[in-house]
């Protein structure tokens, strides 16, 4: 129910305040939204993202390169994906964070863990302005991304196994794709061309790998700090976590 729900919420928020070392430092709007809200949301929200044009050049070179089919209809096919598999979204813009109604009890608790990570980053580290701050250059927005999603990863992890005194020495060898299940046989990925299933799932895998390995050279999660003040310049640093410690730039 309602309540249960904000309970809920209120309780994994200052869960994930303790295990992160970040602040609560304002009180989080949340509420639970319909499948159908939350697609029209995401439509929005792509809208207001994405300049069509652009879109349309990128859906060519894809084109050109063999990534994709002729005449592909990618945002058709990437709001299918996302409503299908949302459960719960933190909306930076409006500092809002949605869970979908249809969410099982069960699997609630992990959902709110991973988005609210992302609402306690964008308190401390302003996440819509640390995004724009390379507006205009695709490989560097993707490796932020990667940065978000992938510590978002990482945070529900740790908090899954808060009671077993892991740390992140133990994540070292941790696979992110367990928690994404078998995506190769998914039926909702199924006919998915490669290069779409690689753009939706590198920020989360990539980035976690990436989270695992730069948290843990910096003294655990209160180096997120490090991160998000000393971003990785490029995908190549999320890939290859050594050269983003090193500082080596593409």
């Amino acid at each position: 129910s309602g309540t249960d729900f904000l309970k809920a919420a209120d309780e994994v928020l200052a869960e994930m305040s303790k295990l992160l070392s970040l602040p609560v430092r304002e009180p989080l709007k949340r509420s639970v939204r319909t499948k159908d809200e939350i697609r029209s949301y995401l439509v929005r929200n792509m809208r207001e993202k994405q300049d069509t044009a652009k879109i349309h050049a990128d859906v060519r070179v894809l084109e050109m390169l063999g990534l994709l089919p002729k005449d592909f209809p990618l945002e058709q096919t990437l709001l299918d994906l996302l409503t299908q598999q949302i459960a719960g979204v933190y909306d930076s813009k409006g500092r809002e964070f949605f869970i979908a109604a249809s969410t099982q009890p069960g699997e609630e608790r992990v959902i709110m863990a991973h988005e609210l990570t992302h609402a306690l980053e964008d308190q401390s580290f302003h996440i819509e302005q640390w995004s724009k701050a390379v507006k205009g250059n695709d490989d560097a927005q993707f490796a932020r991304d990667a940065v978000l999603e992938g510590s978002a990863m990482v945070a529900m992890v740790s908090y899954l196994m808060r009671d077993s005194g892991t740390g992140f020495r133990d994540l070292e060898n941790f696979d992110p794709a367990l928690l994404l299940g078998d995506v190769d046989n998914s039926p909702e990925l199924n006919g998915v061309p490669l290069v779409l299933k690689d753009q939706l799932l590198f920020p989360y895998l990539a980035g976690a790998t990436f989270s695992i390995k730069v948290l843990g050279a910096h003294g655990g999660w209160t180096g997120l700090r490090y991160i998000f003040e000393n971003p990785p310049a490029s995908t190549q640093q999320i890939m290859h976590p050594d050269l983003y410690l090193r500082g080596v730039l593409p």
